[in-house]
């Protein structure tokens, strides 16, 4: 009889997505004895993580769903997931401070600000600045590509003011 035995390795924050790398072992041993051992890694996303939410909980919600994750790297994942709630919220300080918070509810009027009059490029720059902001946290990004009126606005605005300049 067959039996597999697999074994936590290196935890890793994924630069681009709300996700933790989990690189493990697969130690197969077959009915002779002989052991296969195959390193794999997955890819543990997560929803945006909120300014209060619960970071133990959080960690110990990871470990519980992800078998590849062995309990012993508790701590590990609670700092991992500390880090990313600090990079979805950390604010660079050489940005112009933002008027007044930006939010994915309000991605209909950036848009509308997008399609201003030819005129009128102040509020061009001000919606493009605010799906910038929106842009700068990691997990708001698929909500943003997934919209396709937005994508739609921003070509549309880019290849008119590229024609223009």
């Amino acid at each position: 009889m067959s039996s597999k035995k697999i074994k936590t390795g290196h935890l890793s924050l994924d630069p681009y997505e709300n996700a933790i790398n989990v690189e493990y072992e697969v130690t197969v041993t077959d009915e002779d004895g002989q052991q296969t051992v195959t390193q794999k890694e997955t890819k543990v996303r997560l929803k945006p993580i909120k300014p209060d939410t619960n970071l133990q909980k959080l960690a110990g919600d990871i470990i519980a769903k992800c078998k590849y994750i062995s309990d012993k790297k508790y701590s590990v994942v609670e700092q991992l997931v500390h880090d990313l709630r600090r990079r979805q919220f950390q604010d660079d300080e050489d940005d112009e401070p933002v008027e007044s918070e930006v939010s994915l509810d309000n991605i209909d009027d950036y848009m509308e600000q997008l399609y201003g009059g030819d005129d009128d490029l102040g509020d061009k720059i001000k919606g493009s600045y605010n799906v910038l902001q929106l842009c700068k946290n990691v997990g708001n990004l698929e909500s943003l590509i997934q919209n396709m009126q937005l994508m739609s606005a921003l070509s549309r605005v880019l290849a008119d003011d590229y024609k223009r300049s």
